[in-house]
């Protein structure tokens, strides 16, 4: 049993020289391959354009009451003066979603911008920067689209491209929290468009807050606006009481025509009645006002994309030689099915 054991152990030797031979005397086919890999992973990332990277990083308040102005919210409410309260479809990670949501992507690209004196969309730059035009060649349809940032009516081409670019835009754009112990959202989007990339990250951000603080506090700002109209209107009609019993109260200065007071006397009843109101409704006005301040959330941009931004770029020393290890790999694979092939065969 030793020498059974003996001889499988020597003819695996064997049958490993041999391989090894086999190989050595194909040194100068695997080298070839692995060079002409490792020359085309050179003249691949020579070619290939760097990705710029562009981020924001925001902090969306997160209160939850506390404060000496919850307080004044509190009594707010009792006159019906509360806002939305709560966050919503804002609240944790909801808030990152809603960030690499279609509507605010295709928002931002039809934003206008301002570039070389002339009014463009996003969009528009995009198009160019991309050569995405120049693959519609001359279809007459495509050659019609045109983008606007009001565009109400459909048009089934323009809204397949705006479609295909929001979901392009879609897979680059990455939204997290730096950590899970604090409450700031990082924004990225990566291209090979440098300005396109800072453009676009600026005005999605821009957008993305501003849709979050009119949402959060929609409900208590219409009650501000309601009643501000309705205290303007009592103050034009108190003072218009006040000059109507100050002109009667002078006309009734004789006393023959004291038969009329009694009309200065309604006149009188409504200037306090419409004073009582117009003290209450000023108090509310005020009270609302506080409970916006308290509904309407602060967002802080701690960081924006300054240029020139990040870029990746791929290290051709380190490309080459990695395509040349991969090379010389296949090389090698290739030659060992080759032979066991026709030992088989």
């Amino acid at each position: 049993m030793n020498d059974d054991k003996e001889v499988t152990l020597t003819d695996l030797r064997l049958m490993m020289k041999s391989w090894f031979s086999y190989l050595l005397s194909k040194w100068v086919l695997i080298i070839t391959i692995a060079f002409i890999f490792g020359v085309f992973g050179v003249v691949s990332a020579w070619l290939k354009k760097p990705v710029y990277n562009a981020q924001i990083t925001l902090a969306p308040e997160n209160d939850r009451g506390g404060s000496s102005i919850g307080s004044y919210a509190g009594l707010a409410a009792q006159f019906g003066l509360g806002g939305v309260g709560g966050g919503g479809i804002f609240e944790g990670s909801n808030l990152e979603e809603f960030l690499k949501s279609k509507m605010l992507i295709k928002r931002a690209l039809l934003s206008p911008i301002n570039k070389t004196g002339t009014k463009n969309l996003l969009v528009d730059y995009y198009i160019r920067a991309n050569e995405i035009d120049k693959e519609w060649g001359e279809d007459s349809i495509l050659k019609k689209i045109y983008f606007s940032p009001n565009e109400q009516t459909e048009f089934r081409a323009r809204d397949s491209v705006l479609n295909s670019i929001i979901s392009e835009i879609s897979g680059t754009l990455e939204v997290d929290k730096l950590n899970k112990w604090v409450n700031i959202i990082s924004v990225r989007i990566k291209g090979e468009d440098e300005l396109f990339c800072k453009l676009f990250i600026e005005q999605l951000v821009t957008n993305g807050v501003q849709y979050y603080v009119d949402y959060r506090s929609k409900k208590t700002r219409e009650n501000v606006e309601i009643l501000e109209r309705q205290t303007d209107s009592v103050r034009n009609a108190l003072t218009g009481n006040i000059v109507s019993v100050a002109q009667s109260t002078d006309l009734n200065i004789n006393p023959i025509r004291q038969m009329v007071r009694t009309n200065v006397q309604r006149k009188q009843v409504d200037l306090q009645n419409n004073s009582a109101l117009y003290a209450e409704l000023v108090k509310n006005l005020e009270l609302s006002k506080i409970t916006l301040r308290k509904e309407t959330p602060l967002v802080v941009i701690i960081d924006t994309p300054i240029l020139p931004l990040e870029k990746n770029v791929r290290s051709k020393k380190t490309t080459g030689f990695l395509f040349a290890i991969a090379g010389g790999i296949l090389c090698i694979i290739y030659l060992i099915m080759k032979r066991l092939w026709k030992e088989f065969k």
